[in-house]
């Protein structure tokens, strides 16, 4: 035998007897230390129930991830850290037992990469015996679930494609006051500088008081306060504890304010979905996410945007659409939606299907109660109502605005009040002294 082919035969004897020599070790190792991979959505939250009950032992190196978001001592939007699940073992005494934890390095796309991929992969290891991983998940869910109902929960994430995630809401509109770090579920993160209780804005003491609401306003709120205060009273009757209104009317009548209002009232998260955006996967995949935040509004504006009766008007773009069928069945299908309050607006309500909801106009009924079962139109603002925006910018009520507000919006008729109190101000600056 040449010499090359003997040194190539002892690497192979040798990584034959490593392999065995390796499978040997395996097998002890596996009677005396438990190794356990969770691969889920809930790894953020054990991750964040190990900092929190546990004593963490730092060491190595630290993986942030940084998103824009309301920081309410420096009362604007930042860019906050926070840490990611780490690639090198931690260490955590949990009920005086001593627990490793830590998620694979190179699971994603860049397997030759140290840095965590975006994965939801969690590696639990400890002495057989300690690590009780039923109760671990059970104990770091029910203590989860506790963080979602308490505290502020009002948020707005914005669903969108082309793939499944619920996203931030960065635009400036009326949704952008209150902002979650990213995440597939609302487990709670270890933020770098900041407290959770720092996290987003406050609420407003009362949602309600920017607005000028007519009867059928309060008529909708109302009956939203009922449907939140009444779950016990729909389950003891087999009833889906689910509501579905449907705001119509011109722009600019506060369909959007009054949606905002309803959910700071009662301190719920909004789940605004861009149809247009959405298949069938993403839709149903982002619909069954949501229940996970229940109670909650989920949010459809400008539906006649998407579907013109049961037609996706979108259906020629060069790529998949969601269909009418895929829509309804997770508004109102074979699954329940207990706990979901679903507001769809619209601009158009004789777009509508008869099978989503069409407005009954006499009687605030819908055509497909159980999807959309009440109808309310806004309208434009009444004498009362323009009297009310006017006087809460301006202070007072010049009668001229009342007339030069005649059929306009509430939109309109707040740009009206807010450039006649403007031009006011500064005239009373530029008056010589």
């Amino acid at each position: 035998m040449t010499p090359d082919l003997t040194f190539f035969a002892v690497l192979a004897g040798i990584a034959a007897v490593w392999s065995h020599v390796h499978g040997i070790l395996e097998r002890f190792r596996a009677l005396v230390v438990t190794r356990v991979t969770i691969y889920s959505d809930t790894t953020t939250s054990i991750v964040s129930y190990l900092h929190a009950k546990g004593q963490v032992i730092n060491w190595g190196d630290l993986y942030l991830q940084s998103t824009s978001t309301w920081v309410r001592p420096a009362k604007r939007v930042l860019e906050v850290l926070f840490e990611k699940t780490p690639v090198q073992p931690r260490l955590v005494w949990l009920n005086k037992r001593l627990i490793m934890f830590c998620s694979p390095a190179g699971t994603g796309a860049n397997h030759s990469s140290n840095i965590p991929e975006d994965v939801n992969i969690l590696v639990l290891t400890s002495l057989r015996g300690w690590l009780n991983v039923k109760q671990l998940t059970r104990d770091a869910l029910e203590w989860a679930q506790d963080r979602k109902n308490s505290g502020h929960r009002y948020c707005v994430r914005q669903v969108r494609g082309s793939r499944v995630q619920v996203e931030q809401s960065t635009s400036s509109g009326p949704f952008a006051d209150r902002i979650l770090a990213p995440s597939g579920t609302f487990g709670r993160l270890k933020y770098l500088h900041w407290t959770e209780d720092e996290i987003g804005a406050p609420l407003p003491a009362d949602p309600f008081s920017a607005l000028s609401l007519c009867d059928v306003g309060h008529a909708a709120v109302q009956d939203f306060r009922r449907w939140l205060s009444l779950k016990d009273w729909y389950q003891e009757r087999g009833i889906p504890w689910r509501r579905g209104h449907l705001y119509y009317g011109p722009p600019g009548t506060g369909k959007t304010s009054l949606t905002r209002a309803i959910a700071q009232s009662a301190d719920m998260p909004v789940f605004a979905y861009d149809l247009s955006t959405l298949d069938n996967i993403q839709f149903s995949e982002a619909w069954q996410n949501m229940r996970e935040a229940t109670p909650c509004i989920a949010l459809i504006e400008d539906i006649d945007g998407t579907f013109h009766d049961r037609d996706n008007v979108l259906k020629s773009d060069k790529r998949d659409t969601l269909t009418f069928d895929c829509f309804l069945n997770a508004l109102g299908g074979i699954e329940t939606c207990d706990g979901v309050f679903l507001v769809i607006t619209t601009n158009k309500p004789e777009l509508l299907a008869d099978a989503l909801g069409r407005p009954d106009l006499e009687g605030g009924g819908t055509s497909r109660p159980g999807r959309l079962d009440a109808a309310y139109c806004l309208k434009l603002p009444a004498v009362e109502q323009r009297r009310e925006i006017i006087t809460r910018i301006c202070q007072e009520c010049p009668e001229e605005l009342i007339y030069e507000s005649e059929g306009q919006s509430a939109a309109k008729v707040t740009e009206l009040a807010i450039v006649a109190a403007l031009n006011k101000m500064w005239s009373a600056k530029d008056e010589p002294k």
